[in-house]
């Protein structure tokens, strides 16, 4: 009966193994997903930032960071354009993808 208690805890460990191994290897996919979007991308041989938009961020204080001596308002134009938006509105949380000009 001993070994029989040795056999079923010895399943038992190994699938525990098995799911703790398959929980770190999905996290350890999502971590570098997400480190890998916080970096510039190269999209077509243009550079691209995605940020992530905090409270009390607007469209024209989010250009004015990235902006480097151009008019302003072409960088809000693109950003809008690149990121589908109709509005000038943007949220807390919200992803924008954000062209180095």
């Amino acid at each position: 009966m001993g070994n029989i208690r040795q056999s079923k805890l010895k399943k038992v460990i190994n699938k525990m193994i098995l799911i703790i191994g398959l929980i770190l290897t999905i996290g350890i996919f999502l971590n570098f997903s997400s480190i890998y979007n916080s970096y510039a991308v190269d999209k077509d041989t243009d550079l691209y930032f995605e940020v992530i938009v905090e409270k009390g961020d607007t469209l024209w204080t989010i250009a004015d960071q990235y902006n480097e001596n151009q008019d302003i308002r072409r960088l809000i134009y693109e950003i809008k354009k690149l990121n589908k938006l109709n509005q000038t509105s943007i949220y807390p949380g919200q992803k924008l993808v954000i062209p180095a000009m």
